[in-house]
């Protein structure tokens, strides 16, 4: 938990610096970035056992492993000698191959062959971020409509592909817009950002009790988030007039 809000916290600390509306794409990096961490720190507040940090932490050297075998193979494939600079990654395969194999296969077995050790594509063992999506909104549903006005999913299914188009390479979301889209993106971006980081928040405080020793938390939860939703509103609106 302490782990994922250090992330929260960094990426609030370089949204500050994404002040202009060319930042688009980066800000949208940090919205889908901040959306990823939502989920998975909702489901691991959820989870009042380790297990669910035990699979992240597994997850994490599983996929190191994995980055590593990838380097290995394509030299030892192509009959090269595998470069000094990636020493480290000789030395993890080496000395780490069999312990991840092993973990592997207990946290995420093979249905098909159980004997085989596979790279989950996520750490839950869910094959995509959606399925992940639907049971954080499952378990905290109704705290994330009161904070973000919207379902994980919903969010999901109408802004997520969006995101996308603006991260990856193509011109989707860039092509023939008029200058003043960017604007309302970068700001719809920054709003969405700060929701996340602000639910990241409330889940943290939530999970190490801090919710029950300070006095007025919910009023001034409240109060935040109506003064939030008010400037974005008006700063968002000096580029959609035409919305008054």
């Amino acid at each position: 938990m302490k782990g994922l809000y250090g992330r929260v916290l960094a990426w609030m600390q370089t949204i500050v610096k994404l002040n202009d509306p060319l930042d688009f794409q980066a800000l949208s990096i940090a919205n889908r970035a901040l959306l990823e961490i939502t989920v998975d720190l909702i489901l691991l507040h959820q989870d009042k056992t380790n297990s669910s940090g035990w699979k992240m932490h597994w997850w994490s050297e599983s996929q190191k492993m994995k980055s590593a075998e990838q380097i290995l193979n394509y030299y030892q494939s192509n009959g090269l000698i595998v470069p000094d600079q990636y020493e480290a990654q000789i030395n993890f395969v080496r000395d780490s191959k069999a312990s991840v194999d092993h973990m592997r296969k207990a946290l995420w077995p093979n249905r098909k062959d159980p004997t085989k050790a596979t790279h989950p594509a996520r750490w839950t063992g869910n094959p995509n971020l959606f399925e992940d999506i639907v049971a954080a909104d499952k378990s905290y549903g109704p705290i994330v409509r009161a904070d973000l006005d919207a379902s994980l999913e919903e969010f999901y299914r109408t802004e997520y592909p969006k995101m996308n188009w603006r991260i990856h390479s193509g011109v989707a979301a860039f092509w023939n817009q008029p200058p003043q889209s960017f604007n309302l993106v970068s700001g719809f971006a920054f709003k969405w950002c700060a929701d996340f980081s602000m639910l990241c928040t409330k889940m943290v405080l939530t999970d190490f009790g801090f919710n029950t020793v300070l006095d007025d938390l919910h009023q001034e939860w409240d109060s935040l988030r109506h003064q939030r939703d008010l400037l974005s509103f008006q700063q968002i609106n000096k580029f959609n007039p035409g919305n008054d």
